[in-house]
């Protein structure tokens, strides 16, 4: 229920100031992911982060 609540919430405002990022393979209680793992996952974030940015205005 919670999960479906804060997918509308997200829905609601995703084109204005929520970064999506296309992260599979992880879930978020995943706590023990290698180095690489981590890598590549902050490397989406920035380059989802750049990809926003470009078009975002306040």
């Amino acid at each position: 229920m919670r999960e479906a609540h804060d997918e509308r919430a997200i829905d609601k405002f995703k084109e204005s100031n929520i970064i999506g990022l296309p992260v599979d393979k992880v879930t978020t209680k995943n706590f023990q992911i290698s180095e690489k793992e981590r890598e590549r996952l902050f490397q989406i974030g920035a380059d989802s982060a750049e990809q926003f940015l470009k078009k975002w205005s306040y």
